[in-house]
């Protein structure tokens, strides 16, 4: 909690969780990540103290959100 930020309601990912643990099937687990470079920024959550983050490369983005796009549409 707190460490990612999504637009998905909670209780939307509880219902999936729960629906995948009704079903009783087999689950198939997928791992994704995203790529980009290092940087040093100032953040919301600390003003002008500068801070690591990562700058996203957007076509590795791109690629990450067809692939979720793919899984919630059952491809």
């Amino acid at each position: 909690s707190g460490s990612v930020q999504m637009n998905i309601p909670m209780a939307e990912i509880a219902a999936v969780v729960q629906n995948q643990l009704d079903d009783s099937q087999g689950w198939d687990v997928s791992s994704l990540s995203v790529d980009g470079t290092d940087d040093s920024q100032p953040t919301y959550s600390m003003g002008s103290t500068r801070l690591y983050v990562m700058q996203p490369d957007q076509a590795s983005v791109d690629r990450a959100k067809a692939a979720i796009q793919d899984i919630l549409e059952g491809r």
